[in-house]
């Protein structure tokens, strides 16, 4: 939960690593109508964001701003 809400991923990906482990990870694609409190959100939820280039660097100015330390993933 962020902030009494509970942030849905676009995808999330469930697996069985080789050791017989089940895992997951939560994917976000972000783009650069993402309004700061939104891609916060995604981001204190622990989803790995994804953008496509020219949306990246906007994206991660914006986290930048706020303090947020993520990486966005450039597809």
């Amino acid at each position: 939960m962020v902030r009494g809400k509970i942030p849905v991923p676009d995808i999330r990906i469930e697996y069985e690593a080789r050791d017989g482990d089940r895992a997951r990870v939560d994917l976000e694609l972000a783009t650069g109508h993402y309004r700061g409190r939104s891609l916060t959100e995604k981001v204190r939820a622990g989803f790995s964001i994804y953008a496509h280039g020219e949306d990246a660097s906007k994206l991660q100015r914006m986290l930048d701003q706020r303090e947020l330390t993520a990486e966005i993933l450039s597809l």
